[in-house]
């Protein structure tokens, strides 16, 4: 009997010497660079007897999926580097054999079109943009209904910084207890996530001109800004017929009269409609506004009618987190 069960044993451990891998053959390190090239390479999975063995089922799992995409096919392992910056492992699996690489993946500060932002930190693909300018609207015009408490700034600016950087978070069931108000819609911007911004981080806004550069990003860019800093160096000018714009886009005003606050931002909401917060009024805090444009252009004071022949309206403006 004993022999027997000595002689099963032995046969077992036999015939798993040539089933199971007993070693992955694998590149210990791979550098990628952010939004680049995918790498590829082929997994040779060993067993004691440095033979092919017969089960070859492979499961690869990486420390921070935010930063690479990994997936399996015939044997070969594709590593996709996304857009942020970051080194981690990635853990192959083929059991019982175990083995690791380690990754790098390098910030991309390229500024192609030197509008000042680094190409990784926009929105490149087109479903992107439009679940940007979704969540960004829908934001804004939630809190005509309840407002959040992560809203601080109360004034025109603040709600565009507001709904803006919230349209870029993680939308889970954290957040909305958070948020406080109603949001329809569950996709999600998939480039990236607040405040994990490549190169940026939580500074969301550039408050300096000039092109793009990795040793000033510190103080180039900052959470905070103002009307004047999203107008000057945020977004881009696309007209100033309503014929140009698109949901999400913004409409600047200059008062040189209003001497504290002279620049004033509305959110374009689609169908002719703005929303805005009108600021500080005699000591008050102000409210927040949704009108029509047909309503604006018969505003009492015409400084602020959207209109081509009022030159306090500087015209409609587009994210350079879009272009």
């Amino acid at each position: 009997m004993w022999k027997s069960l000595v002689s099963g044993v032995c046969g077992l451990l036999v015939f798993l010497s040539f089933a199971l891998p007993w070693r992955i053959d694998l590149p210990e390190r791979v550098i990628l660079e952010a939004g680049g090239t995918d790498w590829t390479v082929p997994l040779f999975l060993r067993t004691v007897w440095d033979s092919a063995p017969l089960f070859r089922g492979v499961t690869v799992l990486p420390s921070d999926p935010e930063v690479i995409r990994v997936s399996t096919l015939d044997l070969t392992i594709t590593v996709e580097p996304r857009f942020l910056e970051g080194r981690g492992r990635i853990e192959v699996r083929s059991f019982p054999a175990v083995t690791w690489i380690d990754y790098e993946v390098r910030p991309d500060y390229r500024d192609r079109d030197e509008d000042g932002f680094p190409d990784v930190a926009k929105l490149n693909t087109e479903s992107d943009r439009r679940l940007f300018r979704e969540r960004f609207v829908a934001i804004a015009r939630s809190q005509l209904v309840v407002e959040s408490s992560l809203w601080k700034n109360k004034d025109c600016s603040g709600l565009v910084r507001f709904a803006y950087r919230e349209a870029l978070k993680r939308h889970d069931r954290e957040w909305h207890a958070r948020f406080g108000g109603p949001l329809a819609g569950s996709e999600e911007v998939q480039a990236f996530r607040y405040p994990r911004i490549p190169v940026l981080g939580d500074r969301l806004f550039r408050i300096r001109p000039g092109k793009f550069a990795p040793g000033t990003a510190g103080i180039d860019f900052s959470a905070f800004a103002s009307a004047f800093y999203l107008f000057s160096y945020n977004a881009l000018p696309i007209g100033r017929r309503e014929e140009s714009a698109q949901s999400g886009d913004l409409l600047f005003f200059y008062q040189p009269l209003f001497f504290e606050f002279p620049y004033h931002v509305m959110i374009y909401t689609g169908k002719g409609s703005v929303i805005y917060h009108t600021g500080p009024v005699e000591g008050g805090e102000g409210q927040l506004i949704e009108a029509s444009l047909y309503e604006l252009r018969k505003h009492p004071d015409p400084r602020w009618r959207p209109v081509v022949d009022n030159p306090a309206f500087l015209g409609f403006y587009r994210w350079k987190i879009l272009h």
